[in-house]
């Protein structure tokens, strides 16, 4: 059976488009991009992203995007797991989710991922390997991207502080790390989601480490 990499996330793995709200398509978005430059003999990439997904917080406007809800079910269709590579915590800063902050999103991401250990969704006799990728940084570009958004400069200050904390949960539990916003930017559109450039440079970010993560 090919080895099997599960990409969880949100917009930014969806391929959320700015403004149109549409999909970029295969030849744009990083988890494609990722699947043609690993090829098609060896590994199976699975895109799994979610637009406006969280970590564990209800969204009042859309409960159903709560990440650990819908995860467990989520990996154990996929399973066998060769790689899961997991990036959320943006969507938790929105001004309308109080309880999120950079503190308590990196908590959630690891009880997250402790769920994800306990599944029993590794392939026979190895362990499931994973990816923590900490998001791009939310940029002031947002502040004037739209009126009555639910992102603030709140939201863009705990986006700043995210990746330190995140870094600490990839120690805790001995999982690979990226921290995307030391590589890349949003795009100026709205200074939350990847432009064709980013996707571009994500996509090569995840491919290194799934060489090194899948000999």
């Amino acid at each position: 059976m090919k080895k099997r990499v599960i990409c969880f996330g949100d917009s930014n793995t969806w391929g959320y488009i700015p403004v149109t709200g549409q999909r970029y398509d295969e030849t744009i978005r990083w988890p494609a991009r990722l699947q043609e430059k690993l090829g098609y003999k060896d590994y199976t990439v699975v895109e799994e992203g979610l637009t406006g997904r969280t970590t564990v917080f209800d969204d009042p406007f859309d409960p159903e995007l709560n990440g650990l809800k819908t995860m467990p079910a989520i990996l154990r269709s996929a399973a066998p797991i060769d790689m899961l590579v997991f990036m959320l915590g943006t969507n938790d800063f929105q001004s309308n989710i109080p309880a999120g902050n950079p503190i308590s999103t990196a908590r959630a991401v690891q009880y997250m991922l402790e769920i994800a250990r306990s599944l029993g969704v590794d392939r026979p006799g190895e362990k499931m390997k994973i990816l923590l990728i900490s998001p791009v940084e939310i940029t002031e570009d947002r502040l004037t991207f739209k009126e009555n958004d639910v992102t603030d400069q709140t939201s863009i200050n705990n986006s700043r502080e995210l990746g330190k904390h995140l870094r600490i949960v990839a120690d805790q539990l001995g999982v690979e790390f990226i921290d995307a916003a030391k590589y890349i930017k949003p795009g100026k559109v709205d200074g939350v989601h990847l432009d064709e450039a980013g996707h571009a440079k994500m996509a090569e970010l995840v491919y290194e480490m799934v060489h090194t993560m899948l000999p």
